[in-house]
């Protein structure tokens, strides 16, 4: 399992790594700092530039499987053992980290003032969507406390 530096630094823009394992356009590192698909919320983007040759490779997927994460590239090249720098697409992920903390700021507001929990949401770079257990949503108690 990488070593998941988002956990330890949402800010970090780049990092370098190692390809501990490659199969055609899909690699594992031995650390990074690419956020996978998860919770709800879409992966990182960005780029892995080789060292040895210099050559980038666009990363356009991130996923966990089982206990790796795998970033899938936009073209083979990458071996075990390679050595890389990578580059957050910042852009993408500051506007990921925004919206997931609506979500949350969503979620206490609803849940403390009207009993409403999240059962789930879905946030992208483009939108966002909350879904709301409404089994206790009562209108006359919010027209009441409005």
């Amino acid at each position: 399992m990488a070593d998941c530096l988002y956990m330890e630094d949402s800010y970090l823009k780049e990092f370098d790594a190692n390809v501990i394992s490659a199969k055609e356009r899909y690699i594992i590192l031995d650390k990074t700092s690419f956020y996978p698909n998860s919770r709800g919320v879409e992966w990182d983007t960005g780029k892995i530039i080789s060292k040895k040759d210099g050559k980038e490779y666009n990363v356009i997927y991130v996923g966990k499987f089982e206990r790796d994460i795998s970033h899938e590239i936009d073209k083979e090249g990458l071996i075990a053992g390679d050595e890389v720098h990578c580059f957050i697409d910042w852009g993408r992920r500051y506007k990921l980290m925004r919206y997931h903390t609506v979500a949350h700021l969503i979620s206490g507001v609803f849940n403390r003032n009207y009993n409403l929990l999240i059962t789930g949401h879905q946030l992208t770079p483009e939108k966002g969507r909350i879904d709301l257990n409404m089994e206790k949503f009562d209108i006359e108690f919010i027209k009441k406390n409005n």
